[in-house]
C-alpha cells in the first residue's frame, strides 16, 4: 500500500471513507485480480462491493429516451431475478446516472466510481444523488486521493476501475470514440463478457455499440434476459403473486388468472377468448377496478395490481 500523508488520514477518518487495499476483504475481489489494482482504493458507504452479481451500464452523456427506457428496463429485470446484483456506473451524464436512478428505485444498491477524490462531486449537479446512492447501501468509489480533481486522463483510469470491478460491462448507447468504448476495451482485456445494446443504424448515439456488436466485440443484448442468458445467470429471486381476496367471485378471478397468464392481452383479446359481450367485460372490469385487482389503461390495456 502506498503511503498516504497524515492529512489524508485525517480527511478519511472524520468523513468515513474506507482505505481499501488488495487483500483485505472488503477490497473488490474482481478488480483484486488485476496486475494494476488501484492501492489503495477509497470508498465512501457501507456497500458490500463482492456481490455474485455485478454489473457495470455505461453509456454516452447525449442519451436519448430510447438509451434512457432500456437501461430502466435491464436494471429492473436483473433486479427482479437476482437477490445479490451491484449496479456499477461513473455518475456522470446520460446513461450513467440513468443507471444509478434505476437502480435506486429498484431497491438495488449502486456504486459510482468517480475520476477524482471525494471532497468534491463531479458533476455537481449529481451531489443530491450521489448522497442518495451512499444512503440507501451503495457508495462512492475512487483511485484519488481527497484532494485530485476531476481532470481528462483521470477519466481513463476511473473506466478501467469500472471495468475491473464487474461481470460485464454493458454499453447501453456509445458514439463511434465514446469514453464507454474504453471501459468495454478494458472489459475485453481483463477476459471478462462485454455486452452492447443495439440501436437505430443511423443514430450517433447508437454508432459505437453498433460497431461493438458487428465486430463481434460484444454480445448483443435486448434487455435484462439477455444478459442473464450470456452471462450464465439463473434467476434465484421469486416474486411471488398476492393472493386474490377469497370474496373475489369466481366470473372475475378468471379474468384475473387469464391476465396473469397475458398481461399483453387487451380488452378485445379478452372479449374473443371468453366469448363475451362487451358490456358484460366492461361491468366485470369495473368490480375488480373497485376491488383493487386492476387498473384500466387507456387503449384497451390492464395492469393488475395484485
Amino acid at each position: 500500500m502506498i503511503s498516504l500523508p497524515e492529512s489524508e488520514l485525517e480527511f478519511c477518518e472524520s468523513n468515513n471513507v474506507a482505505v481499501l487495499t488488495p487483500g483485505e476483504r472488503a477490497y473488490p475481489r474482481r478488480l483484486a485480480g488485476m496486475s494494476d489494482a488501484p492501492d489503495p482504493l477509497f470508498c465512501l458507504g457501507s456497500c458490500d462491493l463482492n456481490t455474485e452479481h455485478a454489473v457495470a451500464i455505461v453509456g454516452t452523456r447525449d442519451c436519448t429516451a430510447y438509451g434512457n427506457r432500456v437501461t430502466s428496463a435491464i436494471v429492473e429485470y436483473l433486479a427482479e431475478s437476482l437477490s445479490d446484483l451491484l449496479v456499477i456506473s461513473g455518475l456522470a451524464y446520460g446513461i450513467d446516472v440513468a443507471a444509478h436512478q434505476a437502480a435506486l428505485r429498484c431497491g438495488v444498491p449502486t456504486v459510482g466510481v468517480v475520476a477524482h477524490g471525494l471532497k468534491t462531486i463531479y458533476p455537481s449537479q449529481h451531489r443530491d444523488i450521489a448522497a442518495r446512492m451512499v444512503r440507501e447501501g451503495g457508495a462512492l468509489v475512487t483511485a484519488y486521493t481527497s484532494g485530485i480533481h476531476a481532470e481528462r486522463r483521470n477519466f481513463l483510469e476511473r473506466n478501467k476501475v469500472i471495468a475491473g470491478m464487474a461481470d460485464t460491462v454493458i454499453v447501453v448507447e456509445s458514439k463511434e470514440h465514446g469514453g464507454a468504448l474504453v471501459t468495454a476495451s478494458h472489459c475485453r482485456k481483463l477476459g471478462r463478457t462485454v455486452c452492447a445494446v443495439p440501436g437505430e443504424v443511423t443514430a450517433s448515439a447508437s454508432r459505437g455499440t453498433n460497431s461493438l456488436i458487428y465486430c463481434g466485440m460484444a454480445k448483443m443484448v435486448r434487455g435484462g434476459e439477455d444478459v442473464a442468458e450470456v452471462m450464465g445467470w439463473t434467476a434465484d429471486k421469486v416474486s411471488e403473486p398476492e393472493a386474490i381476496a377469497p370474496s373475489l367471485p369466481a366470473d372475475l378471478q378468471k379474468i384475473v388468472d387469464h391476465l396473469r397468464k397475458h398481461p399483453e392481452h387487451t380488452a378485445d383479446h379478452i372479449i374473443r377468448v371468453f366469448d363475451l359481450p362487451y358490456s358484460a367485460l366492461a361491468s366485470m372490469i369495473t368490480r375488480l377496478e373497485l376491488a383493487g385487482a386492476l387498473e384500466a389503461l387507456p387503449g384497451g390495456r390492464f395492469k393488475l395490481m395484485v
